[in-house]
């Protein structure tokens, strides 16, 4: 169970260290993949055409959460904990919300508190679509298209803005994030 809870904190880690390097935001059009030094020479794959249904956002219950917009606290349970940390995306600080097995960062802002990023590491979370951690990715990429970006273990589609993000062990899907897309 240690060496679990050792994983799993290694794995948030490591996603926490890519969100705050300067390689992480993407710059130019927010609907072009990311670039990569993957083993593909960094190309994305565009073999089919994912469903233009299909919104990188998550739901709880009626409620969507996209990275980019505001965050809706009011319309959601009361969360289990709250963190401020420094902001890796802007100025100020961070809030990271735990619901549960799902986390939610917001960076405050005049408009209110944005979305920057929904993670979740948990079978008992999944993507609307119904993909979740543990899942093979290729039930993902069914799903999602071909059209992504992958760099070792991390496969990434990107689309309106938003980052759909999965890391992977042994072809498995480890965790899934959506990541607001900054420039």
């Amino acid at each position: 169970m240690k060496q679990l809870l050792l994983f799993l904190l290694a794995a948030l880690l490591t996603l926490a260290l890519a969100a705050c390097s300067p390689n992480a935001n993407n710059s130019g059009n927010p609907n072009t993949p990311a670039q990569s030094d993957s083993d593909n020479g960094g190309e994305s794959n565009a073999d089919n055409q994912t469903d233009n249904t299909v919104v990188y956002a998550y739901k709880i219950g009626k409620i969507v959460l996209t990275p980019g917009e505001l965050l809706p606290l009011d319309q959601l349970p009361t969360p289990d904990s709250v963190a401020q940390v420094d902001s890796c995306a802007g100025d100020g600080y961070d809030n990271f919300y735990t619901f549960g097995n799902l986390e939610i960062t917001g960076h405050p802002t005049a408009e209110g508190e944005i979305i920057y990023s929904i993670y979740f590491f948990s079978p008992e979370v999944a993507t609307p679509e119904g993909v979740k951690p543990g899942d093979p990715f290729t039930k993902a990429a069914d799903i999602y298209g071909s059209d992504y970006t992958r760099n070792h273990n991390t496969v990434i589609y990107t689309k309106d803005g938003v980052d759909l993000i999965f890391v992977l062990t042994d072809e498995n899907i480890l965790s899934i994030e959506y990541m607001m897309v900054t420039e």
